[in-house]
């Protein structure tokens, strides 16, 4: 796979890849002003995680020659992470994926938001959990 790496709190490998898959727990992208992005989607490879894992996020946008920069924002009470990718239009990628490594336990917002030269065109939000190693072994004794 040929990409480009940044840094969130690991990695971003942006994937020059084409075609938009379906299903899955995929959030759906809200209009902000003027024209909404047909297509914006998040999904993330599980809603819950322990305290030391990794969590993967794939986010899909279409190709369009407005668009200039997506910004992915991860959001707890005491983790925040921000990293923008710039979109070059009609010839951007599709798909990139993110891996946020290591995270300490909380209620997380994983938020994608795509900007044309004017501004915010489209977000998209999912939410996850990632709980303590304590949690996981009274969740694993009470099943």
């Amino acid at each position: 796979m040929s990409g480009r790496r940044c840094f969130l709190s690991a990695c971003c490998v942006v994937a020059f890849s084409c075609g938009l898959s379906a299903g899955g727990d995929n959030a759906a992208a809200t209009k902000v002003d003027g024209s909404p992005v047909k297509r914006l989607m998040v999904r993330l490879n599980a809603r819950f995680g322990v305290q030391g894992s990794d969590m993967r996020a794939l986010v899909q946008v279409e190709k369009n020659s407005i668009n200039r920069l997506l910004r992915i924002v991860v959001d707890s009470e005491n983790y925040y992470r921000s990293s923008d990718v710039p979109l070059d239009g009609e010839q951007s990628a599709v798909s990139h994926f993110f891996t946020l490594n290591n995270l300490p336990a909380g209620s997380y917002a994983f938020l994608a938001i795509v900007y044309d030269r004017s501004g915010e065109r489209s977000r998209v939000e999912q939410s996850f959990l990632i709980i303590s190693a304590f949690d996981r072994t009274e969740v694993e004794r009470r099943h």
